[in-house]
């Protein structure tokens, strides 16, 4: 609750200006595409923006930066896909662009706290 309210004070300056639609627009589609690896650099293109200017607005506007954002929604994306699925540790890294199941795993528990398999037997809906 206390970040939502964070966020919506900070988005709250941008109420208005243009680079907010961009900056709606682009975390849209990184949301549409959580398992592929997203070239920031172009999506700042696309919309006519400089990398530069785009990175400094969105981690003003969202708090994190456009790369951060991307990873923990694959980060939570993998923790619905590990309690909601029976695909495997690999299946669920490799789907969502990870790079090996070894860098997965680090990068989950450096988030989560905990690895992959860990939270799996801990939140398991799958019967």
């Amino acid at each position: 609750m206390l970040g939502y309210i964070i966020s919506f004070e900070k988005q709250r300056d941008f109420s208005g200006k243009p680079i907010a639609r961009i900056i709606e627009s682009i975390r849209f589609e990184m949301r549409q595409n959580t398992g592929e690896e997203i070239d920031l650099n172009a999506l700042a293109e696309k919309h006519n923006v400089s990398y530069s200017f785009f990175r400094k607005m969105f981690k003003k506007y969202t708090g994190v930066s456009p790369g951060q954002y991307h990873l923990q929604l694959r980060i939570t994306r993998a923790k619905e896909m590990l309690v909601s699925t029976d695909k495997s540790i690999k299946e669920i890294s490799y789907e969502l662009g990870f790079q090996s199941i070894f860098y997965f795993s680090n990068i989950f528990k450096k988030k989560e706290g905990v690895t992959p398999s860990h939270f799996r037997n801990k939140n398991n809906m799958v019967e």
